[in-house]
């Protein structure tokens, strides 16, 4: 089935297609009819929507036309798409703007950061104190709407992001990640690593953004638990292009881990308190978001598909160093 996924803070100017999702800027719904140089499936399919959604009342169609909507498949069985039972569509609505999300996941890694949270876009979904989102039969055009709790990360309140196709036209770093069809574990934990970056950027504590992304570095240097000391040189290795290199990259890797990373996780310190000024906790979390992508994006490029040659391929680099 069809789902469509409002979403707060983005401008669009045209329908774009983002991986498994297309986006429709909320001017279209203005029209009384398409008119869009478009790939013919994708024009029929949003033009049955725009029927759809036409066909609701002013009040209950403002919800989702006000905004952009991005329409994506979800395998929403008869049973779900029947249910009555409100509490039953929390779940499966987190999982719909979820996947909606990680489509996101490109546009946010590619024009936000930190130093200023004002230009993110929405989260999928989240329309004020709650979630929502379509869920349409395009075989019998009935559809039915979901609503949701928010209780874990929110919409940052801003200006919001504008965004077109051209941004991320002949961009190799984000055809490595992004446009690909692979589906091993050793590409999954890199996409797994990008998708944790997206969330961090919401959390509404430094604290709680820092250990996760350095949980993240943990994640990426081994399938198995790992002591931080190790965790360095299993990233180092991948990043690094020299031996100058590879030392100074642990080093860093090493002093932020120190200085504090262990203080919050195992001294109870806050992150304000260890870090100076506000420039240097930016600086902090790009340093550690630039690690993170450059390493899944050389580790993506070496075309390694399991973790054991991913480790015989580390213990080559590191020896070489």
């Amino acid at each position: 089935m069809k789902c469509i996924v409002p979403i707060q803070n983005l401008v669009i100017e045209e329908i774009i297609e983002l991986d498994d999702a297309i986006l429709v800027p909320a001017h279209v719904y203005q029209y009384t009819e398409i008119y869009r140089d478009f790939y013919e499936e994708e024009a029929s399919l949003v033009s049955k929507v725009f029927d759809i959604l036409n066909n609701c009342t002013l009040g209950y169609k403002s919800q989702f036309t006000d905004f952009v909507t991005a329409i994506i498949d979800y395998p929403v069985t008869k049973e779900q798409f029947e249910n009555t039972v409100p509490l039953k569509d929390f779940y499966l609505l987190e999982r719909i703007c979820t996947k909606v999300d990680r489509c996101l996941d490109k546009i946010r890694l590619k024009k936000c950061y930190f130093g200023n949270k004002e230009l993110l876009p929405g989260i999928a979904g989240v329309i004020g104190n709650y979630q929502r989102g379509f869920v349409i039969d395009m075989n019998s055009n009935l559809m039915r709407d979901m609503l949701g709790h928010v209780y874990k990360t929110f919409s940052i309140p801003g200006i919001g992001l504008d965004f077109d196709s051209y941004d991320l036209d002949n961009d190799e770093k984000f055809d490595t990640l992004f446009m690909t069809d692979r589906t091993d574990e050793v590409f999954l934990s890199c996409r797994s690593a990008i998708a944790r970056i997206n969330e961090a950027y919401y959390f509404n504590n430094y604290n709680a953004a820092f250990v996760y992304l350095m949980s993240t570095l943990e994640m990426l240097a081994s399938d198995e638990y790992m002591q931080f000391k190790k965790v360095k040189t299993n990233i180092a290795a991948f990043i690094a292009s020299n031996k100058s290199d590879y030392h100074k990259t642990c080093e860093l890797l090493r002093n932020i881990s120190e200085d504090i990373r262990t203080e919050i996780v195992h001294n109870g310190k806050s992150i304000y308190d260890l870090v100076s000024s506000e420039q240097e906790l930016i600086k902090l979390f790009g340093f550690i978001v630039d690690t993170i992508t450059t390493y899944c994006e050389n580790v993506i490029d070496t075309g390694i598909t399991n973790f054991n040659d991913l480790k015989e391929a580390r213990k080559t680099k590191i020896e070489s160093f």
